[in-house]
């Protein structure tokens, strides 16, 4: 009896799968970035090298930088150097020529002097340029120029001196003319060696032009 149950048994069939059990695809995980209309957050966008015109314009934005740090050191360098004081220089009034057989010298006359007095800012160096021209007596034609720095207040450009040998003058029967322009100044140069006092602050406290003819 047991084999002949067996045998009306129909054999289970598996169930059918019904569409509405199939799982939702709008429920399954949404990817870790996704779209802005998905409600999540937008995926960052690969970063793009700088074009050579953003380049130009990030250089210019520092050097302008540069440029006014440099202004502004500047202006405090020249607050620091404190109130101006007055000054009292004697100033050369004349020139002295000596004619030689075969030179020719020139010299501030120490006898001739004019007191002046100027505004310096304290912690200023002073000092003198002077440019000599030499040309006969009667002529414009520049025949030698000499020019110099000398530190301090008191004009000690010391002699200047021609000789024939050397600089082409004086030459026999020729009378000749020396001018000399003198400048009192100040700067922020220390003097030294190859002094250059025009490499920072340079201002002109006095001038004074000198000319004198040999008799």
């Amino acid at each position: 009896m047991n084999s002949q149950s067996a045998s009306t048994v129909a054999p289970r069939r598996p169930m059918p799968v019904e569409a509405d059990a199939v799982p939702n695809p709008s429920l399954r995980a949404a990817p870790r970035w996704s779209t802005q209309e998905s409600g999540t957050m937008p995926q960052s966008p690969p970063h793009k090298p700088r074009t050579s015109t953003q380049r130009a314009v990030v250089a210019l934005a520092l050097v302008f930088s540069a440029a006014t740090g440099c202004d502004r050191h500047r202006a405090r360098a020249t607050a620091d150097a404190g109130p101006a004081h007055e000054l009292t220089v004697s100033v050369p009034a004349a020139l002295r020529i000596a004619r030689g057989l075969d030179t020719l010298s020139v010299e501030l006359d120490p006898d001739l002097l004019a007191n002046k007095a100027v505004r310096v800012e304290r912690g200023r160096s002073i000092g003198v340029a002077y440019t000599a021209r030499v040309h006969e007596r009667g002529r414009t034609r520049i025949e030698s120029t000499r020019h110099g720095y000398v530190p301090g207040r008191g004009f000690d450009v010391g002699t200047l001196v021609w000789r024939t040998d050397k600089d082409g003058l004086p030459r026999a029967g020729r009378k000749y003319q020396v001018e000399m322009q003198l400048l009192l100044f100040e700067t922020d140069v220390k003097p030294g060696p190859h002094w250059n006092p025009h490499a920072g602050h340079f201002h002109v406290l006095l001038e004074k032009t000198l000319s004198q003819a040999e008799e």
